[in-house]
């Protein structure tokens, strides 16, 4: 490979890897905000269908109100709008 295709090749490479550090850059401030609008607790109600098993509950803001997730030892997960 001549000297002049590895220029080309790393050129390419560096703006790739720019593009994608914006976009890491991007998804992390998502996951930030994302985090700021959740809740998860473990839940001290019983878990109905299985009595025995302990589940967490996280609550998820949106525009248009809360989404509900609980998780149970199972790894069952129920969705609810709340």
């Amino acid at each position: 490979m001549s000297n002049q295709n590895l220029e080309l090749s790393i050129s390419a490479l560096s703006a790739q890897l720019a593009q994608q550090a914006q976009q890491i850059a991007e998804l992390q401030k998502q996951i930030a905000d994302m985090q700021k609008a959740a809740t998860c607790e473990k839940s001290d109600v019983p878990n109905l269908d299985h009595p025995n098993k302990a589940h967490a509950v996280c609550r998820l803001k949106g525009k248009d109100g809360f989404l509900e997730v609980n998780a149970d030892d199972s790894n069952r997960l129920r969705l609810k709008r709340t």
